[in-house]
Protein backbone atom coordinates (compact mmCIF):
# COMPACT_ATOMS: atom_id res chain seq x y z
CA UNK A 1 0.00 0.00 0.00
CA UNK A 2 1.27 3.46 -0.85
CA UNK A 3 -0.07 6.60 0.79
CA UNK A 4 0.65 10.17 -0.33
CA UNK A 5 -0.26 13.33 1.56
CA UNK A 6 -0.32 16.74 -0.13
CA UNK A 7 -1.18 20.11 1.43
CA UNK A 8 -4.15 21.74 -0.37
CA UNK A 9 -4.59 24.88 1.72
CA UNK A 10 -4.51 25.86 5.38
CA UNK A 11 -6.23 23.16 7.48
CA UNK A 12 -6.83 20.91 4.43
CA UNK A 13 -4.78 18.02 3.02
CA UNK A 14 -5.20 15.67 0.08
CA UNK A 15 -4.64 11.95 0.67
CA UNK A 16 -4.06 9.36 -2.04
CA UNK A 17 -4.05 5.63 -1.28
CA UNK A 18 -2.90 3.00 -3.78
CA UNK A 19 -2.97 -0.74 -3.24
CA UNK A 20 -4.14 -2.94 -0.40
CA UNK A 21 -5.95 -6.24 -0.22
CA UNK A 22 -9.51 -4.90 -0.07
CA UNK A 23 -9.37 -1.89 -2.37
CA UNK A 24 -6.40 -2.11 -4.75
CA UNK A 25 -7.49 0.83 -6.94
CA UNK A 26 -6.22 4.38 -6.37
CA UNK A 27 -8.49 6.27 -3.98
CA UNK A 28 -8.41 9.97 -3.10
CA UNK A 29 -9.90 12.13 -0.41
CA UNK A 30 -9.60 15.63 0.96
CA UNK A 31 -9.41 15.99 4.72
CA UNK A 32 -10.12 19.07 6.81
CA UNK A 33 -8.18 19.14 10.07
CA UNK A 34 -8.08 21.10 13.31
CA UNK A 35 -4.81 19.31 14.28
CA UNK A 36 -6.69 17.00 16.71
CA UNK A 37 -9.20 15.49 14.29
CA UNK A 38 -9.54 15.13 10.54
CA UNK A 39 -12.69 14.53 8.50
CA UNK A 40 -13.38 14.03 4.81
CA UNK A 41 -15.12 16.56 2.61
CA UNK A 42 -18.48 15.57 1.10
CA UNK A 43 -17.10 15.28 -2.45
CA UNK A 44 -14.38 12.73 -1.57
CA UNK A 45 -14.34 9.14 -2.86
CA UNK A 46 -13.77 8.13 0.77
CA UNK A 47 -15.72 9.69 3.65
CA UNK A 48 -15.18 9.46 7.38
CA UNK A 49 -13.03 10.85 10.15
CA UNK A 50 -10.24 10.04 12.55
CA UNK A 51 -8.73 11.42 15.71
CA UNK A 52 -5.07 12.28 16.16
CA UNK A 53 -3.29 11.50 19.43
CA UNK A 54 -0.05 13.14 20.51
CA UNK A 55 1.13 13.72 16.94
CA UNK A 56 2.05 10.05 16.50
CA UNK A 57 -1.15 8.00 16.50
CA UNK A 58 -4.53 8.08 14.79
CA UNK A 59 -7.66 5.95 14.67
CA UNK A 60 -10.92 6.27 12.82
CA UNK A 61 -13.34 4.84 10.29
CA UNK A 62 -13.67 5.56 6.59
CA UNK A 63 -16.30 4.45 4.08
CA UNK A 64 -15.15 3.71 0.53
CA UNK A 65 -18.22 4.72 -1.47
CA UNK A 66 -17.55 2.94 -4.77
CA UNK A 67 -16.51 -0.37 -3.16
CA UNK A 68 -19.19 -0.18 -0.40
CA UNK A 69 -16.53 -1.04 2.18
CA UNK A 70 -15.94 0.46 5.62
CA UNK A 71 -12.44 0.49 7.08
CA UNK A 72 -11.50 0.86 10.75
CA UNK A 73 -7.89 2.10 10.93
CA UNK A 74 -5.31 2.44 13.67
CA UNK A 75 -1.86 3.91 13.02
CA UNK A 76 1.09 4.52 15.35
CA UNK A 77 4.39 6.17 14.36
CA UNK A 78 7.72 5.44 16.06
CA UNK A 79 9.36 8.19 18.12
CA UNK A 80 11.97 8.83 15.41
CA UNK A 81 9.25 9.10 12.74
CA UNK A 82 10.87 6.54 10.44
CA UNK A 83 8.21 3.80 10.68
CA UNK A 84 4.46 3.54 11.06
CA UNK A 85 2.49 0.47 12.14
CA UNK A 86 -0.92 0.21 10.46
CA UNK A 87 -3.88 -2.07 11.28
CA UNK A 88 -7.06 -2.08 9.17
CA UNK A 89 -10.27 -4.08 9.65
CA UNK A 90 -12.58 -4.08 6.62
CA UNK A 91 -16.38 -4.48 6.71
CA UNK A 92 -19.22 -4.72 4.20
CA UNK A 93 -22.40 -3.87 6.08
CA UNK A 94 -22.03 -5.49 9.50
CA UNK A 95 -19.87 -8.36 8.19
CA UNK A 96 -16.10 -8.24 8.55
CA UNK A 97 -14.49 -9.22 5.25
CA UNK A 98 -10.90 -9.20 6.44
CA UNK A 99 -7.97 -7.42 8.02
CA UNK A 100 -4.59 -6.22 6.89
CA UNK A 101 -1.63 -4.87 8.81
CA UNK A 102 1.92 -3.84 8.20
CA UNK A 103 4.76 -1.46 8.85
CA UNK A 104 5.45 1.48 6.56
CA UNK A 105 9.01 2.79 6.14
CA UNK A 106 9.49 6.47 5.29
CA UNK A 107 12.06 7.93 2.90
CA UNK A 108 13.43 11.46 3.03
CA UNK A 109 11.94 13.73 0.38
Amino acid sequence: MKKTITPIKENMIGVGIKGGSFGPEIRKMSLITNHWQAWATDDSEIVGSHSLSGGRASSGQFYHREAHLRCWRREVVTLDGKRKAVVQHWYRGGQRVGSQFGVMEFEKA
